[in-house]
This record gives structure tokens, sequence and C-alpha cells, in this order.
């Protein structure tokens, strides 16, 4: 089977303060035909940071400041990950991953 690429666009998140502790890190997931794409397993590693991309391909996970590896997984593709590391108030663009 040939496995497909996952892409992963407009995404960012924003961080307010190290009190706050939590913000979502949100975005739009899409396959390598530009279609939004379901059901792919978000997690943050090392945390019980987890969420699912919608039918639109949207999704929303929280996260607690500093560094870690943000994984997105769905059966039939190739899996990525990307490490970030969030210190200070700051949006941040995820960007595409191919």
């Amino acid at each position: 089977m040939k496995n497909k690429s996952l892409y992963i666009v407009n995404a960012g998140f924003l961080m307010l303060s190290m009190i706050s502790c939590q913000k979502p890190i949100e975005g739009n997931i899409k396959d390598n035909f530009d279609n939004n794409l379901s059901g792919v397993e978000i997690t943050i590693d090392n945390s019980n940071y987890k969420s699912t991309s919608s039918p639109e391909g949207q999704f929303s996970i929280d996260y607690a400041p500093g560094k870690f590896a943000i994984q997105f997984k769905k059966e039939g593709y190739i899996s990525k990950t990307q490490t970030l590391e969030i210190t200070e108030k700051t949006k941040y663009p995820l960007g595409q991953i191919i």
C-alpha cells in the first residue's frame, strides 16, 4: 500500500503567559491532494494531551509551555512529528508539515 502524506496548514497557537498554563494549538490538516483530512490523531509526547481532526480537517489541542513534540497519525498515511519550544507570549505559525 502506498503511504500518503499529511499536510498541516494554517496551524498556529497563542500562549498568553506561563501562568495561564494552557492555550490550544489549532489548525487544519489536508492530504497531498488538498482535501481536508478527518480522523487524524494529534498527540503531544509525554503528556495526556490528544485530539482528533474533525470532518473538516480542523483540530485543537491543549499543551503546556516548554519544549515538546506534536505528532500527527492516521492509518494509511505517513506519520509526522514536529518539535516545538514555546516559553513566552507568542503567536507561532506551525505551517505545513510534509
